[in-house]
């Protein structure tokens, strides 16, 4: 899912898109942490830290924690 929003998000035209999805898993797998690192989360986590779209997303929390 997050691989299809960044690439439909850059087929789109316009800079001021959102990826609305992945913001939103990158908070919730943040605020949960410890039980997305024990689950499936982590897969998920992965793509949003692979993807360069997507790290700034959660490159900054990761570090602090």
């Amino acid at each position: 899912m997050v691989k299809g929003e960044v690439v439909s998000k850059q087929d789109e035209e316009g800079e001021g898109k959102k990826l609305k999805f992945s913001s939103t898993m990158a908070k919730i797998c943040m605020k949960h942490f410890e039980v997305s690192l024990a689950g499936r989360g982590v897969f998920i986590l992965l793509e949003l830290i692979e993807n360069p779209a997507t790290t700034s997303l959660v490159a900054k929390q990761l570090k602090a924690q």
